[in-house]
């Protein structure tokens, strides 16, 4: 075995798109056994993420701002045909 290579050097288990349960928890105790399931328990805050997040419902609420104004056109001219001059 190389030396510069850890013990628990063993590759991470693959999903195959069968038997999700068993592969969750072969998962779960592979990282467990790397210490790395700490990361996926752990709710990180970014400041990128809540930027994404505030510029995604600003423009959610743009939209919809604009759509509502064009239904609002929508009625009033339908409901309020333009002057003929016949």
């Amino acid at each position: 075995m190389n030396s510069e290579m850890p013990f628990t050097a063993v590759a991470p288990p693959v999903f195959d798109g069968i038997n999700y349960q068993v592969w969750a928890v072969r998962m779960e105790a592979y990282l467990d056994a790397n210490d790395l399931w700490e990361a996926v328990e752990q709710v990180y805050e970014c400041q990128l993420c809540q930027t994404i997040q505030q510029l995604h419902k600003s423009k959610i609420t743009e939209r919809r701002s604009r759509e509502h104004r064009k239904q609002k056109q929508l009625c009033l001219q339908q409901s309020h045909p333009p002057f003929s001059t016949e």
